[in-house]
């Protein structure tokens, strides 16, 4: 298991290499110097270059003929404006810029990078990396034992036009005498 984690790390790059400046004082470290990080131009002209309908496709964002893209970011709406290289926000009615070259370099490489899969497909890759077991819950679920004697269960379910998806986390009931500590009382 080991080397399989292992093998799908990716290299990381120095930031300069990259095109990323930030003040001397402040490289290396995020609070102090992510206030001066620029957006590489490359960033824009890639996902200039890309076809809008397969972005919005892969990242689930909506096509603005206007702007460029709409998306959800942390369940708040945001324009990501191709033609002026900058960010929107949705707010009563009309539009505030956003001035946030760390959400924008995240978005813009969000929407280059997005892969279209089922989170099933995803939620399998994870627990079978980690030794999981396919169960019969939900739309899909495995097993996967963090202790030697507690199981863990993770069932998901894909939502439809009722139910929006959601996961859930379960513990054996056997957790209830693992979980016995000295002290008062129960935890």
């Amino acid at each position: 298991m080991l080397k399989t984690l292992s093998t799908r790390r990716r290299r990381i790059h120095d930031p300069v290499e990259q095109g990323y400046t930030m003040s001397p004082a402040g490289y290396g470290t995020m609070p102090d110097g992510i206030e001066n990080l620029k957006v590489p131009q490359l960033h824009w002209d890639a996902l200039a270059q890309l076809d809008r309908k397969d972005v919005c496709r892969r990242s689930r964002a909506a096509k603005d003929p206007e702007y460029g893209f709409r998306l959800l970011f942390l369940n708040r709406e945001v324009i990501v404006d191709t033609k002026n290289r900058c960010l929107w926000a949705t707010e009563n009615n009309g539009m505030k810029k956003i001035d946030d070259s760390l959400l924008a370099l995240i978005l813009l490489v969000y929407l280059q990078n997005a892969v279209d899969i089922k989170p099933e497909n995803i939620m399998a890759a994870a627990a079978e990396a980690l030794g999981g077991t396919r169960e019969a819950y939900g739309d899909i679920s495995y097993r996967l034992y963090p202790f030697p004697r507690n199981p863990l269960y993770y069932l998901l379910w894909e939502g439809d036009d009722d139910f929006p998806p959601s996961l859930t986390v379960c513990f054996d009931r056997s957790i209830k005498m693992a979980r016995r500590v000295p002290g008062p009382g129960p935890i």
